[in-house]
């Protein structure tokens, strides 16, 4: 069984998790940790304000849900595409800015400008956002260094077997 690893190429003993090679992954693993736990604090205390704010259950389901969860999606297949675009430092530190601008929209709403269509926007924002930053940080890639899991290599395929674990319909099965 392979283990997984790093872009870096192995150099010397690491102090990183097994498989790794590179030195700076546990710093790396730190910094995602911290970083999204900070994401889930303000997205556990996001639900009670708009409850405060006078939104329906039904209303905050379908903002954080339904329409936070799409964000979200495209959000992490646009930080993946910056990332690979623009490196992985680089995608956090913008993508993490403009999470944290997106929260500003919670501010103005508190203050009462806005009213709901700044809690709409502000929903869309933190998990479009969200969705980057967390795309852009554990994108494998920066566009430097490709990762292969296994090495290339070709294989013969005979005509009596199949990928299905069933066999090809010629053959008994397992």
């Amino acid at each position: 069984m392979r283990r997984a690893s790093c872009a870096v190429p192995r150099r010397s003993r690491s102090t990183g998790p097994p498989g790794c090679v590179c030195r700076a992954c546990p710093a790396f693993i730190v910094l995602i940790c911290l970083y999204k736990f900070g994401d889930s604090m303000v997205a556990t205390l996001v639900g009670p304000f708009m409850r405060d704010a006078g939104l329906s259950k039904e209303m905050i389901a379908l903002m954080k849900a339904r329409v936070g969860s799409v964000a979200s999606l495209a959000g992490a297949a646009l930080g993946g595409w910056y990332a690979f675009r623009a490196g992985r430092r680089r995608a956090l530190l913008v993508c993490g800015l403009l999470q944290t601008a997106s929260l500003l929209c919670y501010v103005a709403a508190a203050l009462g400008v806005g009213g709901i269509g700044m809690l709409w926007a502000g929903s869309v924002a933190e998990h479009l956002f969200g969705g980057m930053a967390t795309g852009g940080a554990l994108h494998p890639d920066d566009g430097r260094v490709p990762i292969r899991s296994t090495p290339a290599r070709t294989t013969r395929c005979s005509p009596a077997r199949s990928s299905s674990p069933w066999g090809s319909p010629t053959s008994p099965g397992p």
